[in-house]
């Protein structure tokens, strides 16, 4: 198993790297395939800690959550930041560094995160949480 590259989320004016549960998908016509010869190469790309080829970047705007950018093999149609109407999910966004032991890590099980109830692309609900042990 591989730990995968997370996205980012800009959430309450401060932004974090960890976006645990990923990815939340694209609506119709979002994205498209990244052609462009002058495109950035992500450092993973070629691995398995980024097996679906991009990072996209997400922020919560008022209750609104926004997908803001998207980089690697695919890029946002239009180069503009769209509401993400089409995400209806829990969200679990890592606060701080990645947690120490591997497993851990890799089940996204850091001291410290938000969660947030997204439907159809509303925030209904956002709580942080700490783990006790």
């Amino acid at each position: 198993m591989t730990i995968q590259v997370l996205d980012s989320i800009d959430l309450w004016d401060q932004q974090f790297a960890g976006v645990i549960l990923t990815p939340l998908g694209f609506g119709d016509g979002v994205v498209e395939e990244n052609t462009q010869p002058d495109r950035i190469v992500l450092m993973h790309e070629g691995t398995t800690a980024l097996q679906r080829g991009y990072v996209a970047h997400w922020a919560v705007r008022g209750r609104e959550l926004w997908l803001v950018a998207v980089h690697g093999r695919l890029r946002l149609r239009g180069g503009q930041p769209v509401p993400a109407e089409w995400v209806q999910a829990e969200m679990r966004v890592g606060i701080g560094a990645p947690p120490d032991e591997l497993h851990d890590r890799y089940a996204g099980n850091y001291a410290q995160q938000i969660r947030l109830v997204v439907d159809e692309g509303l925030v209904e609900s956002a709580w942080r949480m700490e783990r006790l042990m």
